[in-house]
């Protein structure tokens, strides 16, 4: 909970933005600069080995100097009506805000529907990343996930 709290970490609720609709929150953008995206030794003193070699398979993949998103998700009732495009337009702002030209993300292989939507904002597949030996990627049936970039016009 420590690094939620603390203004100034990447795990920062401040990196959140969320779409509303009324009282309903509708979706989240979490993102922040790749560059924090590393497994710190701070970070080696808090997780178990298991998840330290799960969390390696993004942080050993990045698109440097970049403004990743972390997660981007819409509620299952409120998908298909642009909110997870308007999400990407506030993360790509505050990505140019903070001095960034490109955004970057990970989405499992087989999410179809997702990569339809990042394609449609503008994303390339960059790399695809084999996700071999963890448990919960052979239980979830995920074989691979694709980094992929979007370029900002400044």
């Amino acid at each position: 909970m420590t690094y939620v709290l603390q203004q100034d970490e990447h795990y920062s609720y401040k990196n959140v933005d969320l779409a509303k609709d009324g009282a309903v929150i509708a979706g989240l953008v979490f993102s922040y600069s790749s560059d924090l995206n590393a497994i710190t030794a701070e970070i080696k003193t808090h997780l178990s080995k298991d998840r330290i070699q799960w969390m390696s398979y993004f942080s050993d993949n990045q698109v440097e100097n970049s403004w990743y998103i972390n997660t981007l998700g819409v509620s299952k009732e409120l998908r298909r009506q642009d909110i997870a495009k308007k999400l990407l337009k506030q993360a790509s702002q505050r990505a140019l805000k903070n001095g960034f030209q490109r955004l970057s993300l990970h989405v499992y292989e087989n999410n179809h529907a997702a990569i339809k939507l990042y394609e449609s904002f503008g994303f390339i597949k960059e790399k695809r990343v084999k996700l071999i030996g963890h448990s919960f990627f052979e239980t979830r049936k995920l074989f691979a996930n694709i980094l992929m970039r979007c370029d900002l016009a400044g």
